[in-house]
């Protein structure tokens, strides 16, 4: 039992450390070729825009409940 978890969190470790340097060699190249940033305001743009959407969706939620609870009322 001991045993093959050992082997099991050693494959984990070597597969993390390979990764690791594909990752780093992703992002050398999106460096080098100044598409980093690009990728970033990408992201970033989706992530405001979603935060926008779900806030406006939560006051018109709000609105509703509030007509609804006014009307049962």
């Amino acid at each position: 039992m001991k045993k093959s978890l050992i082997i099991i969190l050693l494959l984990l470790n070597s597969i993390t450390a390979m990764s690791q340097s594909l990752d780093q060699q992703a992002g050398d190249f999106l460096r080098e070729s100044n598409k980093l940033y690009v990728v970033i305001t990408v992201l970033v743009t989706i992530f405001a825009a979603l935060i926008i959407f779900l806030i406006l969706q939560e006051r018109r939620i709000s609105r509703i409940e509030k007509q609804l609870k006014d009307k049962n009322s």
